[in-house]
Formats: C-alpha cells, sequence, structure tokens
C-alpha cells in the first residue's frame, strides 16, 4: 500500500536521456519517468551497482519494477556518467492541479495515525509512553487492532530503554512478531538511514523515534520550528514516497498556565506544526489514582485529516514472558469521550472542571439562560468565564441565538434534551427562542418575582430549594435562583 504524492512533469522526456535530478542542490535525488504512469515522476536509488525504483505516483511496486528492468543498464550507466559530470538537469515536478490524480487517505489506524505522513505523540515522562509504541509495533507486525488489514514489518528507534531487559520483554508481552521488528541501535537518524533499513527489511508500515530529540543533530536547534522542519522534510517525503506512517515521540513541559494540549508540548512547535496527526498520550481524567494510575487515554490534539471525538483507553497490566521476565504490557479498553485537554490538565484543574460541569447542568435543567446572566452567577460562584466555557461540551450545553420581532436579541445556553414547558403554578419557565410574551403570561412573571423579592427580605429563598455551593465553601445558594439562603422557612 503506497500513500505516496503525484508528481507529474511538465516537461517532455528526452529522446536520449532518462536519468534527470528530482532535487535542487549540489547532491539531488534522481529519477526518471515512471515505466508505467506516464508524466510521473519515479525516484532512483543507487547502491554501486544496485538500483532501486519506487513510483512517486503511487504504482504498485512489483509491477515498477517488472517495466523497469529493460531500462535499468541505461540509467545505470547514466548516472554512472553523472559521478564526472555533475547532476543531471532538473525537470520541472508542478504541473496543473487537474494532473493531480484524487486518492483517498490511508490509515494505519484511523484516526490516529495516516500512512504516508508523519505524525507525533506527547506525553508526560512515566506515562508508559514506551508501552504506548510497543503496543502500536505489535498491533502492526500481527495485524490486529488496526486498519491496515494485514501484518506488516516495523523499525523502532528507541535512545532511552535497553533492548534485552525492556523492550523485547514489553514486545512478547504486547504479542508482537518479533521478527518483523528492527530495533535500531544508531543514535544516528538519517532519511538515508530510515530507506535502507526499509529496503532491507521489506513491506515497513510503522517506524517510531522516541523520543525524538535525542537524535537531533547538535547543528539543529530544537527550539526554532525553521531548523526542525527542515531536518525533518526528507523524512516526511520519505513516508510519501514509501507509505510510511512516521511517529515521533516527544515530551511535555510543565506549563501549569497552558490550558491548550498543544502548547505542552516540548521544545519548538516545529514538529506539531508538520505532522498531520498529534496524539496526546496520559492518564484518564476518570481515574481516580490520577498520574498513578493504571488507566490511561490516547487522545488527538491535532487530527489534519479525519475527525472524531473519541479517544482510546487502555489499562496496564502485567504478563510473564520467555526467561520467566514479568512485563508490562497495554490492554485496549472501550473508547470514550475524552478531550486532549483534560489529559494533560493536572489533578486541581480537573476538579475545577468537573465542578463547573456539575453546576452548569444543575442551573440548566429548568430551561436556557442568557448568555451574560449565566457567565455572571458563575462568577458569583468563584467559577471564571474560562472555566464555565470549557465545561459546556462535556456537560452537554449548546450556544442558540435569542431571537424577538426585532431579529436576534444575544446568546443564550441550553442544556440539550431538556424541554421549556409552561410550569405547574401557570407561569412560564426560561423563554429560549418564543419571542415577546403575551401580556397575560408578563404578569404572571411579574408576580412570580414580586412574591421572591417578598420572600428573600424575610430571610430566605423563594424557591425553597437550599443546594450548598457547587464550589464546596461559601454559604448555601438556592439551586434554581443561586442566590445565598440566609434562613430557609420550615
Amino acid at each position: 500500500m503506497s500513500a505516496a504524492t503525484v508528481t507529474p512533469l511538465t516537461a517532455a522526456p528526452s529522446a536520449t536521456r532518462l536519468v534527470y535530478a528530482l532535487d535542487e542542490g549540489p547532491d539531488p535525488r534522481h529519477g526518471i519517468d515512471c515505466p508505467l504512469s506516464s508524466g510521473h515522476a519515479a525516484r532512483i536509488d543507487r547502491h554501486g551497482d544496485r538500483l532501486s525504483i519506487h513510483c512517486l505516483a503511487g504504482c504498485d511496486h512489483d509491477d515498477v519494477k517488472r517495466t523497469f528492468a529493460p531500462l535499468r543498464d541505461q540509467v545505470l550507466a547514466e548516472l554512472k556518467g553523472l559521478d564526472a559530470v555533475g547532476p543531471a538537469p532538473r525537470r520541472a515536478s508542478g504541473g496543473r492541479a487537474s494532473m493531480v490524480v484524487p486518492r483517498a487517505v490511508d490509515w494505519l489506524w484511523f484516526p490516529y495515525l495516516p500512512l504516508g505522513k508523519l505524525s507525533a505523540l506527547a506525553g508526560q515522562m512515566g506515562q508508559a509512553k514506551s508501552l504506548a509504541t510497543c503496543w502500536l509495533h505489535a498491533a502492526v507486525t500481527n495485524g490486529k487492532g488496526i486498519n491496515l488489514g494485514r501484518s506488516a514489518n516495523t523499525i523502532m528507534w528507541n535512545a532511552e530503554d535497553d533492548a534485552a531487559d525492556t523492550i523485547r520483554p514489553r514486545l512478547e508481552a504486547a504479542g508482537a512478531d518479533l521478527e518483523r521488528i528492527w530495533i535500531e541501535t544508531d543514535i544516528i537518524l538519517t532519511a538515508d538511514r530510515l530507506a535502507s533499513l526499509c529496503d532491507e527489511m521489506g513491506d515497513v508500515a510503522l517506524v517510531t523515534v522516541d523520543p525524538v530529540q535525542a537524535y537531533m543533530p547538535a547543528g539543529v536547534n530544537s527550539w526554532k520550528g525553521q531548523d526542525v522542519r527542515s531536518f525533518f522534510e526528507p523524512f516526511r517525503h520519505l513516508a510519501m514516497e514509501r507509505g510510511l506512517s512516521i511517529l515521533l515521540v516527544q515530551h511535555l513541559n510543565r506549563r501549569a498556565d497552558a490550558g491548550d494540549a498543544l502548547a505542552r508540548i516540548a521544545d519548538s512547535q516545529g514538529i506539531p506544526q508538520l505532522a498531520r496527526s498529534v496524539l496526546i498520550w496520559g492518564p484518564d481524567p476518570s481515574d481516580p489514582e490520577g498520574d498513578q494510575g493504571s488507566s490511561k487515554a490516547l487522545t488527538r490534539a491535532k487530527g489534519n485529516l479525519a475527525r472524531s471525538s473519541d479517544s482510546a483507553t487502555f489499562t496496564i497490566d502485567e504478563r510473564t514472558v520467555s526467561q520467566g521476565i514479568k512485563a508490562p504490557t497495554l490492554v485496549r479498553g472501550d473508547d470514550k469521550t475524552i478531550s486532549a485537554d483534560e489529559v494533560v490538565s493536572d489533578v486541581e484543574t480537573r476538579t475545577a472542571g468537573d465542578e463547573a460541569v456539575d453546576w452548569l447542568r444543575l442551573t440548566l435543567e429548568n430551561g436556557p439562560m442568557d448568555a451574560k446572566d449565566i457567565l455572571a452567577a458563575a462568577r458569583e460562584v468563584g467559577i471564571s468565564e474560562r472555566t464555565l466555557k470549557r465545561a459546556k461540551r462535556p456537560a452537554g450545553v449548546v450556544s442558540e441565538q435569542s431571537r424577538s420581532e426585532s431579529g436576534i436579541t444575544g446568546w443564550h445556553w441550553v442544556l440539550k434534551g431538556v424541554e421549556t414547558p409552561c410550569k405547574d403554578d401557570g407561569t412560564l419557565g426560561p423563554l429560549g427562542t418564543l419571542g415577546p410574551l403575551p401580556q397575560e403570561a408578563k404578569d404572571a412573571n411579574d408576580a412570580k418575582k414580586a412574591k421572591r423579592s417578598n420572600d428573600l427580605a424575610e430571610g430566605f429563598c423563594g424557591c425553597r430549594v437550599p443546594a450548598p455551593s457547587p464550589r464546596g465553601s461559601g454559604p448555601p445558594r438556592c439551586a434554581t435562583c443561586r442566590r445565598e439562603i440566609r434562613e430557609v422557612s420550615a
């Protein structure tokens, strides 16, 4: 399966010369017109007298090799001739949009890892990111739990774990086919080295680099997006040409003030910007043990190629493998609706968010409220506007326009699934988008407000439904109107 991009050529092929340069610079890659797809390029790699060909239009590799065979000797002679005279002229690699053949995105694991693309996975230290990569290698090599539909080979760069006492036992515990996994011990990461390993292994679908910072050359400033993007550009092209899913593993920083999960990724934003899918790994927010618990979640902070609100969940388990070694592994759980922001937030922030969710549901259970009124009520009980707005989605609250005969008059918040019929006492509940009230309804509401004012003047709430403060401290407040209760009538 290939995820290569189409590279149409605007210049007609030479009648005598087959080879041309694909790149600018003193040491460009070379290619020829694809023998199967007229007008598209195929990259030629030379290793001594051995040649390999890869169609950039995504043609079947075996068919391309077979049709290339009669041209091999001429191409090799031209490449040897270039050793003396320098690079071949470069052909145009652009073209009209009408020349590009559209195709759907191929997925290694939907909606997390697309084929032919760079992806990133970030998580806090000590949260079992390496276990997650071992689970992925096992899933690809045994063809289970992913969308590839078959078994494939993988390549693993890991600079932090020992291959003998950590990586292999974890791969065994995850049920991986060890013959299909190459564990690279070289600390030098280059696109040429990766291409060579792909040629040696064959049928490679997944490459993981953990952590990516350990493999970046000293001359690359990891805090500069331009440096990072320049370094990984060859890997992006390689992923497209070979149909690889390359996963770059990163750490999270400790910025407690950053509510955005992408802002918590360490070093520059060059990798998240270049990656088509950015995954956040961390503790399941529902685990009462928090960061120290065994429940983990994989969420998406960025997904350019698919829309999905579900997140994968896992539980850390332990299994006995060869030599009687006990090794941890991940067991897949049910998908949940978890946001990346929830995973990276600390326990204190999550607690405040949970309280805001409960308060929103309680406040809106009797019907919609104007946005400005509910924001003001939240401030009275100590809930910030930012926390309240982040609580809207998990609480099931949506914003709708308020309308009258004169047009749009503002916005109100609505708890989905809650209707707003007349109350038992004959007065109307919150109005939503009903428009202007008839005079009888206005009179009924005015009477209700007057009764409430009298009750408050006597020292208790007219709603007579006291409830503790949703923040857990402060004076008790009415569960309906949110006013402070000084005394409750018997």
